[in-house]
């Protein structure tokens, strides 16, 4: 009787460490959220800076800057004070500050901040003693540009930019090259324009999940990190259509936008959906879990650009345009 306990006792306590699985393909037509208030943190009033992209880690908030001298503003993520700069070098940038694209990944076991910068080159930033310490890393010749990168401890992942033909996703490693992956069969449908295929992503190396977040259609895909399709997540009733010329394809100004970024925690998958043609209206964020449930949706009152989530999964530090031509550092607690 008592090996029949402990046998029992065994068995249960694997099933709680088993990992959830997928969920199967859905849509989402429940579009009840909770509205958040911001905060301002930061504000610019000209045309002399423009933050690019943002990413919290290590306690720090990390904002690049692709027109001033400034390359990269860092703050302390609880209160927003202590600012360090990262300044170019004397009349040449050490860093290509156009285009910058922080690195996603949940796991960095030396807590470098990664990021690829307009040339292409993939660079470690470490905050060190009140100083910003970065490194050139050698880039990789023949890996394929992308708008978003993802580094694993196996792969490079990047969105597919300037492609001819319908892929979402490649992963790549020096070894073998890069590996191109479709987008779900009723993506594919829609039109034959590799538009379509516009994302953005992020991973979950722990989760072994991979997500996109379409640009131009109102999809989400889960993958694993070996590029299989596991959910597709479909927002409203009705597949979106984009405006489609007979000659030119896909019109991006006379299309709607849907999901314009993503962001990743060990948690949660946070999706950045705008709904509109230009940008205007103020954005959505839904959350999922990264088996693809959906957990909450947050409706903010601004629009915003880029965004990133502490690791608590407590805050949300974001950038919007303001009245003054210039930008707002904004944060909504969650």
């Amino acid at each position: 009787m008592k090996h029949l306990f402990t046998a029992i006792i065994i068995i249960l306590f694997l099933f709680s460490c088993k990992k959830e699985s997928y969920i199967k393909d859905y849509s989402l037509t429940n579009r009840e959220h909770v509205c958040l208030t911001s905060s301002i943190l930061l504000s610019t009033d000209n045309n002399n800076s423009y933050f690019s992209d943002l990413k919290i880690m290590q306690k720090k908030c990390i904002i690049s800057d692709s027109k001033s001298d400034t390359i990269f503003r860092v703050f302390r993520d609880n209160d927003f004070s202590t600012q360090l700069f990262f300044t170019k070098s004397g009349n040449e940038y050490t860093i290509n500050p156009h285009h910058i694209s922080f690195t996603s990944e949940v796991k960095n076991k030396s807590n470098d901040i990664l990021f690829i910068d307009g040339n292409y080159f993939f660079n470690s930033m470490v905050i060190k003693n009140e100083e910003i310490i970065n490194h050139r890393m050698s880039t990789h010749t023949d890996l394929p540009h992308a708008i978003d990168y993802n580094i694993s401890s196996k792969y490079i992942y990047g969105n597919q930019k300037d492609s001819r033909s319908i892929y979402s996703f490649y992963f790549y490693s020096p070894d073998s090259g890069a590996y191109w992956i479709r987008p779900a069969d009723k993506i594919k449908k829609i039109c034959n324009d590799p538009l379509v295929c516009s994302n953005n992503l992020c991973i979950n190396e722990s989760k072994n999940t991979l997500v996109v977040a379409y640009r131009y259609v109102n999809f989400v895909s889960l993958y694993d990190l070996d590029g299989e399709l596991k959910t597709t997540i479909q927002i409203g009733k009705d597949i979106a259509k984009p405006y489609i010329h007979k000659d030119l394809g896909i019109k991006p100004e006379k299309t709607k936008k849907y999901f314009i970024d993503t962001y990743g925690t060990s948690q949660y998958i946070y999706c950045l959906f705008s709904g509109s043609y230009d940008f205007s209206t103020n954005s959505t964020v839904f959350i999922f879990k990264w088996n693809g449930k959906h957990v909450k949706t947050l409706q903010l009152d601004h629009p915003i650009s880029k965004f990133a989530i502490d690791e608590k999964d407590s805050f949300m530090i974001c950038i919007t345009s303001n009245h003054l031509g210039g930008q707002d550092v904004i944060r909504y607690n969650l």
